[in-house]
């Protein structure tokens, strides 16, 4: 975590993905859905630390699937 002189909090993807559970490919998903604007810091993209509520989200918006159950089609 990086804190600016401002004092916004900024974590980069290896971070998130630890402080969330998740893959970092999962994160850069999430980044590429809600088109978020990263922050450039010494070569590496960081995120706002408000940006994490908004992958949270997007995370829990997503239904999840039950493992072996399929949708039954309809039958002609």
């Amino acid at each position: 975590m990086i804190v600016t002189e401002s004092g916004r909090k900024l974590y980069n993807y290896k971070e998130v993905s630890a402080l969330l559970g998740i893959s970092s490919q999962t994160v850069q998903k999430y980044v590429k859905i809600l088109e978020m604007s990263l922050y450039p810091v010494s070569g590496k993209l960081h995120f706002e630390e408000s940006q994490i509520l908004q992958v949270v989200e997007a995370r829990n918006s997503i239904p999840k699937a039950q493992p072996g159950r399929k949708p039954k089609k309809d039958s002609k």
